[in-house]
């Protein structure tokens, strides 16, 4: 699956099996100045992705504050929050929590889940979302080698074509002249 189908699924499966507002799926651009949304719930989530919404790395947001430092956020009352985003799209959050998205320590992204509830999360919803934010930061790190491993190798590059050393046909003329006639006939 693509990158392009998986993040969208995953931000409706947290929703849909936590019944929670909102879920997002942020990746870090090249630069690594900003988280980027590229998966968001609903009209909210569609709203924002095509005004190419995104959060500055350690900026004032709970977005910022986990890519920057590699660590889970979780507010059960944003409006005490200090570290906080108030989005115009999503004006019903009362609980948030940013996952990171990382394989190792580099951060590739974040995970944002928000509900209308103050303190909708529970130990076992951060560490199930937290396993499964790993395993989509797993899944998002193997798409992309995957992606980089298709594309051509420059001529300079690409691997020649193998062929018996002069001291091999020298040696082994019979194997030579059995290869060369079964390339000729094939």
């Amino acid at each position: 699956m693509n990158i392009d189908e998986l993040l969208p699924k995953t931000v409706d499966i947290i929703c849909d099996a936590y019944d929670f507002y909102y879920s997002g799926v942020f990746l870090i651009d090249d630069a690594r100045e900003f988280a980027v949304l590229k998966a968001g719930r609903g009209e909210p989530g569609r709203i924002m992705i095509e005004n190419n919404h995104k959060l500055a790395v350690g900026g004032n947001s709970m977005i910022g504050a986990c890519t920057a430092l590699n660590q889970a956020r979780i507010s059960l009352d944003v409006d005490t929050e200090k570290v906080w985003y108030p989005n115009p799209v999503l004006p019903e959050t009362r609980s948030e929590m940013a996952l990171p998205l990382a394989i190792g320590n580099r951060v590739i992204g974040a995970v944002t889940v928000q509900s209308v509830e103050a303190a909708a999360f529970s130990d076992e919803d951060v560490s199930s979302l937290q396993a499964m934010a790993n395993q989509l930061a797993i899944a998002i790190d193997n798409a992309a080698s995957a992606a980089n491993s298709t594309k051509p190798m420059p001529n300079c590059c690409a691997p020649k074509p193998l062929r018996p050393s002069r001291r091999h046909r020298r040696r082994h003329p019979l194997d030579w002249q059995q290869s060369r006639t079964y390339q000729r006939l094939g």
